[in-house]
């Protein structure tokens, strides 16, 4: 496929994307529930697509894989989650089980940075320490009560802010635009579940919070998407 080519198609994807995921947050916010999963799902299918043009011009089989795996781990993650609202007497399974492919998307994520470069480990720690402890003090501010939830939601962000450490120690160790968009990718996708946990478990449900859920979240899968196509 022609480079041309291939980068309108990228931006007609995105394009749809916003226009899908400004529509889901409207019917969202009037709880129109299967509406607002369909819409979900035809944004999340979008930066799938679109992470499979970037892949199919990728290099580099063994960092393309696993991002994409990531990628469509994150459609079916999003997809439980929304599906708590349909049927609120299976919130939590809906919740764990969304939070469970979210995880594993980012051991994908992990391995295709592991691939790429080593982390350079000076970087790595202290960044991954910095956005550990800064979502927890977000949280305890946000005064999030989780129950018996408590514990896999801080696991799962530890897992998060590994993550951002060894995207922001490899972009450290080789500074790329492939490495330096993954590493924002990580950064935004922190912000997103910290904004997310608080929206749930915390004392504030505001339609701007939603907004931020949604909208770093979805930089931040395209970002990734992005990342394999400017190696």
């Amino acid at each position: 496929m022609k480079p041309s080519i291939l980068w309108t198609l990228f931006t007609i994807l995105i394009v749809i994307c916003i226009l899908a995921a400004h529509h889901f947050l409207g019917v969202s916010r009037r709880q129109e529930h299967r509406k607002a999963i369909l819409l979900k799902g035809i944004t999340g299918l979008c930066f799938v697509a679109a992470g499979a043009l970037t892949a199919s011009v990728c290099p580099d089989r063994h960092f393309a894989l696993p991002v994409m795996a990531g990628l469509i781990l994150g459609l079916a993650g999003d997809e439980l989650l929304a599906l708590r609202f349909p049927y609120p007497a299976k919130h939590d399974l809906c919740f764990t089980a969304g939070g469970a492919a979210f995880a594993i998307g980012h051991v994908m994520y992990l391995l295709a940075l592991f691939h790429c470069q080593f982390p350079l480990l000076r970087a790595s720690i202290p960044v991954g320490l910095a956005g550990f402890l800064l979502s927890l003090l977000y949280l305890k501010r946000r005064n999030m009560q989780a129950g018996t939830m408590q514990i896999p939601l801080t696991i799962y962000m530890l897992l998060l802010s590994v993550t951002l450490g060894v995207s922001w120690g490899a972009a450290a160790g080789q500074p790329s635009p492939q490495l330096l968009l993954f590493a924002a990718g990580a950064l935004l996708f922190l912000t997103s579940d910290n904004i997310l946990f608080a929206f749930c478990f915390g004392d504030r449900h505001t339609a701007g919070m939603n907004r931020a859920i949604h909208g770093t979240y979805y930089a931040a899968q395209l970002c990734f998407a992005l990342s394999m196509g400017v190696m």
